[in-house]
């Protein structure tokens, strides 16, 4: 990739800042051209929040490629960019990939869906057996969540024999990722085969309990299971199975209580339970972390901050 910048605007060396205090930066400025200033390539603030410097290379590599190149990112580019990068960032299979004129909803479907189908390859992931720790889990959830995306893009163009296929393939080689399991079972549910619907629900929970097993410390399978309980008790009638899905999705929360995840996991299903003062009680053992106090959610239901919205009813 092309780059205007000199060693010289790029290398940090010593500097003293005043006597017997010394800090690194470049020799040289450079012209940040997307904020229209002089600077260091260094952290520093401006308009309202800090530039990171991997921020500013971003900007001046797409600048500088002037759309010669594919330049692609393994996630979205960062969303405060003054070029805009995320309205530019197509989703290409595992990768995000920045066209000057992007296809509707930043998705590359062909291309996407041969990726998924006929190009990767999935060792391991169908394996319970196989030890994950939760940053397994999280480093593997993008394989679902962009899966997932393809399908209901799928559905949007009335493309269900593409979309079936997909998740059908998607449960196969990565049966630990609930969402596919819901597009699948939701997209029976609308041809009104609700047996097969109700199949891959308890699909889903017989899976996710065999990793739970194997990986008992792993909080994602604990809450995952948890909330499939209570979709499934639901579906059979059954409260005690919604009970114990409630029960494993507190446990959950109770081991890492500071985690977002398991917070706004815990509170939609008390919600849709209407356990309205449970979810009281959990804002307020989440609350017990200030840096959480910011957070829209638990500012809703707690009343507090700027948002006046009520708390989250049951559907």
């Amino acid at each position: 990739m092309p780059i205007s910048l000199s060693n010289d605007q790029i290398l940090w060396y010593p500097y003293e800042v005043r006597p017997g205090l010394t800090a690194s930066r470049p020799l040289k400025q450079f012209y940040d051209r997307p904020r229209k200033r002089m600077t260091y390539l260094q952290p520093g603030a401006f308009g309202g929040r800090v530039v990171k410097v991997q921020d500013m290379m971003v900007d001046e590599i797409v600048i500088e490629n002037n759309w010669k190149r594919p330049i692609c990112f393994s996630a979205p580019p960062y969303g405060e960019s003054p070029l805009n990068l995320r309205e530019h960032a197509t989703a290409v299979g595992l990768v995000y990939r920045l066209d000057k004129n992007p296809p509707p909803d930043l998705i590359d479907v062909n291309k996407g869906y041969d990726l998924f189908m006929n190009v990767f390859r999935y060792g391991g992931f169908e394996n319970s057996q196989v030890y994950r720790d939760e940053n397994a889990t999280g480093v593997f959830i993008g394989i679902g969540v962009n899966a997932v995306r393809l399908i209901d893009e799928l559905n949007k163009l009335k493309d269900s024999t593409r979309a079936k296929n997909l998740a059908e393939k998607m449960i196969k080689v990565y049966p630990e990722y609930w969402q596919t399991y819901i597009v699948l079972s939701d997209m029976y549910e609308k041809e009104g085969d609700t047996a097969k619907a109700t199949q891959l629900y308890q699909q889903l929970h017989d899976t996710l309990a065999a990793f739970a097993a194997s990986n008992p410390e792993n909080l994602f399978y604990e809450q995952d299971l948890g909330l499939v309980k209570t979709e499934l008790g639901k579906r059979e009638k059954n409260q005690a199975m919604i009970d114990e899905g409630i029960d494993l999705l507190w446990q959950a929360f109770d081991a890492n209580s500071n985690s977002n995840y398991a917070f706004r996991k815990l509170v939609t299903v008390l919600s849709r339970n209407g356990k309205y003062q449970d979810i009281r009680l959990a804002a307020q053992k989440f609350a017990e972390y200030k840096i959480n106090l910011k957070d829209p959610l638990l500012q809703q239901i707690l009343g507090i901050g700027n948002s006046k919205s009520p708390p989250p009813q049951g559907n």
